[in-house]
């Protein structure tokens, strides 16, 4: 299965590697718009059942937040130090056993992205993400895959 990084090149033209202390951190570029991505981060095909995967969530900082049947969004808010900007760390999940409301059922996460939080709800990815909040999503990160693989 492609990653986020090649089905998403089909529309951005250009793909940069973000200097950063992070290796995991691509910004896609299509005109003046930006994606911001984190591939091989080691999350992107593990799988957990529901109930473990909530709990881990939560411990690194994320909450359950949009969901349906097959599918869930966790999200982790983190705030600029500096200007107090918002910004959320986005991880998607697909369930590939059972239905969302068991908590035996299986999910993968698919696709782990961050954007800076716009009134009244929404996400944008134009802004530059201060390396404070860089920072700390790659902690959240490292975080939650210590968790799903132990």
């Amino acid at each position: 299965m492609p990653t986020l990084a090649q089905r998403l090149e089909t529309y951005y033209h250009e793909v940069e590697h973000q200097q950063t202390d992070h290796e995991f951190i691509i910004i896609l570029h299509k005109g003046d718009m930006r994606a911001m991505i984190f591939e091989n981060t080691g999350l992107v095909g593990l799988k957990s059942d529901l109930l473990y995967l909530d709990e881990s969530a939560t411990k690194a900082g994320f909450i359950r937040w949009q969901w349906e049947y097959y599918r869930a969004t966790y999200d982790c808010k983190i705030e600029d130090p500096q200007d107090g900007g918002e910004y959320f760390l986005r991880i998607n999940t697909r369930a590939v056993e059972g239905k969302l409301e068991k908590a035996d059922a299986v999910l993968a996460i698919e696709a782990v992205y961050l954007g800076k939080a716009t009134f009244p709800h929404g996400l944008e990815y134009d802004s530059p993400v201060p390396k404070p909040v860089l920072d700390t999503a790659a902690t959240r990160i490292l975080e939650l895959k210590q968790m799903l693989e132990a």
